[in-house]
């Protein structure tokens, strides 16, 4: 007798790279490509929310735990509140990059401390007092960098013994000054010991992740923030660090990079020359073959994982058709017809590892025979689709008030009631409902509304496809998928 195996116990992991943390090293794979356009000379890391950011900040740091060949620091900007903070620095400093700069030097010291690839030399021996004597000034992991911005100031005597950066602004005599002033001579410094050969061995990231947090697009200092830090790890990628094996990598959304290409003259050419973006539609190739994409690739690894570890039989080449039935059937007035399952899968998410993860997340709870069948796996969407609308709700906060959000949902259930709306007819649900005309541009940006070829029944999702054409009236309008779920399973 064939033996049945159950979905019991199975374990594909979480949707959040931060709660995966080792278990990261055994999943992960580079399916984008960004190392290499790291290694290239990019540094801005963007997608969407969910396409996997924040899973590369997480695995090099993890690596960095086992290899010593990688030394890796990560920055969380929420983590401290520099926009109350930075109050305390003068005026006549360019406040934001000082501080950022502050934190990329320290950073830097820290892991070359770490590493300890120059342990014997005087230089190292010098940083390493220096940041001793410095305990809660420079160690900005606990994040005491109010005593930083106040008039508490850096005791540099051990660098001033060793480099002569600091005597040609201090001269001999002076010790200690504001982080602020040191910041030239600590570059130097910090420069002139990575370019030993002996650093050359390893390789040195400090990494902004999570910039996205507590980011509101329409409060001015919160893009000026972001847009000195993009500026300082230019300069430090481009020039002070060029010659070392030492980077500075900003993680960001790609919506939040769109709008900030128009803040300064250069911000596009700078997006277009360093940014290394996630997009796992634009990464495959064959874009009908959905059984050849990246994201089946992403979750057949998983399974394969998970299989393994349980000691099930499965497909070594194709181990969903294990998991899920190869094929769904759909019907209606007028014909029947079958669909690949992942593809049916993939319909009702926008092309994120997350959104799949999310889907089977507690899948290991259930004792569901493999492997899944349709309505089984149609269970499962119905549950992801609360999610999700709680997911798009939070990713809209930096643009839009609670209250502005609120009445998108209510904009999109009234949307979703039609198979089809016509422009005019979306417009004026849009205006009914009180919000702004440029609301509809952000429900089609964000793929919340799709628009459809009234000719062709072609269906536009922003994320796959290039953007339509402004001729937004010779387009149909509906819901995504998942979300017109989530409303059918409200009104039921």
């Amino acid at each position: 007798m064939r033996k049945t195996f159950t979905s019991k116990g199975l374990y594909l992991g979480k949707t959040d790279s931060e709660s995966e943390n080792r278990d990261l090293l055994d999943f992960f794979h580079d399916y984008a490509g960004v190392f290499d356009d790291i290694n290239n000379g990019r540094f801005i890391i963007t997608g969407r929310k969910g396409a996997g950011k924040s899973a590369y900040a997480v695995y090099l740091q993890e690596k960095s735990n086992i290899d010593d060949s990688l030394w890796c620091e990560r920055v969380k900007s929420y983590e401290f509140d520099l926009e109350k903070i930075i109050q305390n620095i003068p005026d006549g400093f360019i406040r934001f990059e000082a501080f950022y700069e502050w934190i990329i030097l320290t950073k830097l010291a820290k892991l070359i401390i770490d590493s300890e690839l120059g342990k014997y030399t005087g230089e190292y021996r010098a940083l390493e007092l220096f940041y001793q004597r410095n305990s809660g000034l420079v160690d900005i992991d606990k994040y005491v960098v109010a005593e930083v911005l106040t008039n508490q100031e850096v005791n540099f005597a051990p660098l001033n013994s060793k480099f002569g950066f600091f005597s040609r602004v201090f001269g001999y005599k002076k010790t200690k000054a504001q982080f602020y002033q040191m910041i030239k001579p600590l570059r130097e410094t910090i420069v002139s010991i990575l370019e030993k050969p002996v650093y050359k061995e390893a390789s040195f990231y400090v990494i902004f992740d999570d910039l996205d947090i507590k980011f509101n697009y329409n409060v001015d200092s919160n893009r000026t923030m972001l847009m000195d830090l993009i500026r300082i790890a230019k300069e430090y990628n481009t020039d002070a660090l060029l010659r070392t094996n030492a980077r500075v990598l900003l993680f960001l959304r790609d919506d939040i990079e769109d709008c900030l290409k128009g803040e300064e003259s250069d911000t596009s050419k700078t997006f277009v020359s360093a940014t290394s973006c996630i997009n796992w539609y634009a990464m495959d190739k064959n874009k009908e073959d959905v059984s050849d994409s990246h994201l089946k690739q992403f979750i057949n690894d998983r399974l394969r994982f998970a299989f393994e570890k349980l000691h099930i039989p499965y497909n070594q080449e194709d181990p969903w058709s294990s998991f899920v039935e190869p094929e769904f059937s759909y019907s209606n007035a007028i014909r029947q017809w079958k669909k690949p399952s992942f593809k049916a899968v993939l319909d009702h998410t926008f092309y994120l590892p997350r959104d799949v993860m999310s889907i089977f997340i507690n899948i290991g709870k259930l004792d569901w025979k493999l492997p899944l069948k349709q309505d089984q796996v149609y269970e499962l969407l119905f549950k992801f689709s609360k999610i999700k609308r709680d997911e798009i709700y939070d990713e809209l906060k930096y643009i839009l008030s609670s209250k502005e959000r609120d009445l998108v949902f209510e904009i999109l259930r009234k949307i979703s009631i039609k198979d089809g709306n016509s422009y005019e007819e979306v417009m004026s649900i849009i205006n009914d409902c009180g919000m702004p005309s440029v609301t509809f541009k952000i429900l089609v940006d964000y793929s919340l509304i799709v628009p459809m070829d009234k000719d062709s029944r072609k269906y536009y999702y922003n994320y796959r496809e290039q953007e339509i054409s402004d001729d937004f009236e010779n387009y149909d309008y509906k819901v995504h998928k998942i979300l017109y779920l989530y409303f059918t399973a409200r009104n039921h």
